[in-house]
């Protein structure tokens, strides 16, 4: 599947969605950092579903043949990256969410609509 940045970040967060994930935002990183394109952050409720989350959408991904270059995160459940290059997706536990608060780290970047 020949699929652009934004595209994954909106399947990522179709998915997490659908895995009952709350508070799903894209941030379009691309212009303001060259990290990555976007951001997909996602909270849940306990570490599990942060698990069911990253899991179903490394399956989906894999699926449609986009790949995750790398993962962590999966050890404990409380913070979960993939990194799909052009797409970084953060599932987080809720309480770490507010934690880390990426969101406010990279409040400059454009909040994308889902």
């Amino acid at each position: 599947m020949d699929i652009n940045g934004l595209g994954k970040a909106r399947l990522a967060a179709k998915i997490a969605n659908d895995k009952k994930g709350e508070n799903i935002i894209i941030l379009n990183i691309g212009k303001v950092s060259n990290i990555t394109d976007y951001f997909v952050i996602v909270s849940a409720e306990s570490s599990k579903r942060v698990e069911t989350i990253a899991e179903a959408i490394a399956e989906e991904f894999k699926k449609n043949k986009l790949s995750i270059v790398h993962f962590e995160g999966f050890n404990d459940c409380l913070w979960v990256l993939l990194d799909a290059s052009d797409v970084i997706l953060h599932i987080f536990r809720s309480d770490m969410r507010e934690f880390y608060a990426l969101e406010r780290l990279w409040s400059s970047a454009e909040q994308v609509k889902l």
